[in-house]
């Protein structure tokens, strides 16, 4: 008889957000903080505050972790909206930043098992909604490397509203 290890689901999503990792090293230093006796910041030094795009990013990212834990549909897709223009508004105001895209792959990391795990438990294929986990993340991690973003909608948004239209449909 063949055993199978059950997975913790969250700890599972827990582990695909490990690139929280990368936020910290560009975390501020004590050092960095320190007074300057310049006005402004230079113009190769590396921003390290949050700027409005970075704050549209940890929104949705909050948002859609509370739709992946059972929060309204209308915070999912809050999640997706702020998702899609986070990187537009970055880019067309002159803000982006290293933080801002490492801050914006590391929600989606997070998010995409997650909203595989409220997938699974709404069709009742946690496992193999799980499982699919890996492949996306692997797959999301070579179109990023490669700059190939689709021009509309993530990996997770087209998992989340996938997900929400099934949970519409049940109801």
């Amino acid at each position: 008889m063949t055993t199978i290890a059950r997975v913790d689901p969250y700890a599972f999503a827990l582990m695909a957000s490990a690139r929280a990792a990368d936020l910290a090293r560009l975390a501020p230093t004590p050092a960095s903080l320190a007074p300057t006796e310049t006005i402004g910041q230079a113009e190769d030094a590396p921003r390290r505050n949050p700027n409005v795009a970075d704050l549209l990013t940890l929104t949705g990212y909050a948002l859609g972790l509370w739709w992946c834990v059972g929060g309204p549909t209308w915070a999912g897709l809050a999640s997706i909206a702020l998702d899609e223009i986070d990187g537009y508004v970055a880019r067309r105001l002159g803000i982006a930043t290293p933080i801002g895209s490492i801050l914006d792959s590391t929600a989606d990391v997070a998010l995409v098992p997650m909203s595989l795990l409220r997938l699974g438990r709404a069709t009742g294929h946690e496992g193999a909604a799980l499982a699919a986990a890996v492949p996306i993340l692997y797959v999301q991690a070579e179109t990023r490397d490669a700059e190939q973003r689709p021009p509309l909608l993530s990996f997770r948004a087209v998992i989340m509203l996938t997900t929400m239209a099934i949970e519409a449909l049940e109801t």
